[in-house]
């Protein structure tokens, strides 16, 4: 899997003051790290798994229900006035609770890049949408519905479509919703 964060998701971790540490990636997931300061002063440097199927957005929003306050304090707690870690009880909940704010409007941010309207008024999104010639590709567009999505990808210059005649059913946008894309690979296989 080859992923990249966009201009725009770039700009909103900046603006957020998120730092972009690395991204790594292998066959099925990407592993974005970034890095931020809560206001108590712990590094917060976190890693967001997408996988072959999520948006950044999506992933981002799993990594903020993710997090657990009170595991995060019970990891502090005994350490107390040691290396940094604030001494009072308040502060480390204060705090996690800070962290926990923090990225929950990553996440927000980040989805609302995506909740834009169209001349129409239209609401678009973005759609990972799998390529049914590749084992594992997948290509991210911009549409208003799940087909005009898969129309977008089967004629995108980036993924053109190989010759030959393909039929399958079995492809899901988003990891949640099953779209048949059998008439659609066969219309551009009569092309």
């Amino acid at each position: 899997m080859q992923f990249e964060l966009t201009e725009r998701e770039l700009e909103v971790l900046e603006k957020l003051d998120w730092r972009l540490v690395d991204i790594t990636n292998d066959d099925r997931m990407a592993y974005v790290e970034i890095e931020n300061w809560s206001p108590a002063g712990e590094d917060l440097c976190e890693t967001i798994a997408v996988d072959q199927w999520d948006t950044f957005a999506t992933a981002t929003r799993k990594w903020a229900e993710y997090f657990d306050k009170d595991e995060h304090v019970e990891l502090y707690v005994n350490m107390r006035g040691k290396r940094g870690v604030p001494s009072s009880i308040r502060e480390l909940v204060d705090d996690a609770e800070a962290i926990q704010a923090m990225f929950y409007d990553l996440a927000d941010a980040i989805e609302a890049l995506y909740d834009e309207r169209d001349e129409d008024g239209m609401t678009v999104k973005e759609y990972r949408v799998p390529l049914v010639w590749q084992m594992y590709g997948s290509v991210l567009v911009e549409a208003k519905n799940e087909d005009e999505a898969i129309r977008k990808a089967l004629h995108s210059p980036n993924m053109p479509l190989p010759e030959g005649t393909y039929v399958d059913d079995s492809a899901d946008i988003d990891d949640s919703i099953g779209i048949e894309v059998t008439r659609v690979l066969s219309e551009k296989a009569d092309e």
